[in-house]
């Protein structure tokens, strides 16, 4: 796993951790950055792939339990596929790049 500084997208730092994922050729982002005393979390999964690749993802595994309590998730979309495959390099460089959306 790797690790980068990078900007988001309002200027803010953000600690993002980053893989390619061999088994299921797979790659994903994790990005991590506080708001006021709030830490804030966005994950990432892309399939470069033509096939589908079956996948569990967890993000609230830290979030405590408690009656009433919930988890509001923002999110433009759930799933998305690309029509053609990057070269591995390009990918991870684009992850690292400041200029990478921070989801």
């Amino acid at each position: 796993m790797y690790c980068a500084e990078v900007k988001g997208a309002n200027g803010e730092e953000v600690l993002r951790f980053y893989e390619y994922e061999r088994i299921r050729g797979v790659y994903y982002q994790m990005d991590f950055w506080l708001e006021g005393n709030r830490l804030m979390s966005a994950v990432r999964i892309e399939n470069p792939n033509e096939e589908v690749v079956p996948m569990y993802w967890w993000s609230n595994m830290a979030t405590p339990e408690y009656p009433g309590g919930r988890v509001a998730v923002a999110a433009s979309r759930a799933s998305a596929r690309y029509p053609a495959r990057k070269p591995q390099q390009e990918r991870l460089e684009n992850m690292l790049s400041a200029r990478a959306p921070c989801l």
